[in-house]
């Protein structure tokens, strides 16, 4: 179904009722040139040393070893850091055998660096039982509460993810949608997204909350061009362009209706609130009580956006 939106992306950024995701959004190709290109040589890594990276990366890739190492090294040094030191982090594997894969290289990393890794615990997320180089494993059996009790329910998980314990979460299409924590600050993502699937998956980082400023996303599977081409269509939106015609206020009536964004009290509200203003100024608390009267459907059309 393609969504129908009245509200853009833009304007709900604009009017801070959610945060610019793509502001900081990096893939793995332009990480590596903004990292090995110093300031003392830039020429050094431009031409054949900048080829030989790029080709490097397109024959091999990186293990989940390695692109550990790069995340945690991020995580550890910003993310945690962000909004009052509480910033939490999520990782979008491409599979529920890699986000196990992840869990533990997490923990292995989180082990070398006791130090940097201090007050860091992570958990995993994926339905059912999955194999991984010949053990089953279970989301219940991986993660466990501050007594060291499986964590069986979806409340309860998100929950202990919510509390000061946690702050990495490893997901393997569960969370991706539908998942509220304004925490989080940071994605790393080794999954091909398109569309609204990138889109519901990015936005997982737009909550606003006190002290967060900003996102950042380091992206190891996608392109810039393919992310951004995915939002183009809920970033903005134009309506009603030139004359108007009556038969498409119904028109757009009519698509509106079966998201339940208003209801009839709304309406006459928004009407005898327009109607008793039509010929005053319009001063800050006229403007205040409107708002008041707009809330529950701007309320509404953030949750369409973010779930």
């Amino acid at each position: 179904m393609r969504p129908f939106h009245v509200y853009s992306m833009r304007q709900a950024i604009e009017e801070g009722f959610i945060l610019d995701v793509l502001a900081n959004y990096t893939t793995i190709k332009e990480a590596f040139r903004l990292v090995r290109i110093s300031e003392d040589n830039p020429e050094h890594i431009e031409g054949p040393a900048l080829r030989a990276l790029v080709r490097y990366y397109k024959e091999n890739g990186y293990t989940i070893s390695q692109k550990t190492d790069m995340i945690m090294a991020n995580f550890l040094e910003n993310g945690r850091f962000q909004i009052g030191g509480r910033g939490k982090a999520m990782i979008v594997a491409d599979s529920r055998a890699n986000a196990v894969r992840y869990f533990f290289a997490i923990k292995e990393y989180m082990k070398a660096h006791p130090n940097e890794s201090r007050g860091c615990s992570a958990m995993v997320a994926f339905s059912g039982s999955v194999n991984v180089d010949g053990t089953e494993y279970t989301e219940e059996e991986l993660n466990a509460d501050i007594n060291g009790k499986p964590i069986t329910t979806d409340k309860r998980f998100r929950r202990e993810f919510r509390s000061e314990r946690k702050n990495i979460l490893v997901v393997a299409n569960k969370y991706q949608t539908g998942f509220d924590e304004p925490l989080l600050h940071s994605m790393y993502i080794d999954k091909r997204l398109k569309d609204v699937n990138a889109v519901q998956t990015l936005s997982r980082l737009n909550r606003v909350t006190k002290g967060k400023t900003s996102t950042f996303v380091l992206d190891f599977a996608n392109t810039d061009e393919a992310i951004r081409e995915s939002f183009q269509p809920f970033y903005e939106t134009t309506l009603l362009d030139g004359r108007t015609d009556f038969n498409r206020v119904y028109d757009l009536r009519t698509k509106i209706k079966p998201f339940m964004l208003y209801n009839g009290d709304d309406v006459e509200k928004y009407y005898a609130f327009m109607i008793s203003h039509a010929d005053k100024k319009q001063d800050a608390a006229a403007l205040g009580r409107l708002s008041g009267i707009m809330k529950p459907m701007r309320d509404n059309l953030f949750l369409f956006f973010v779930s």
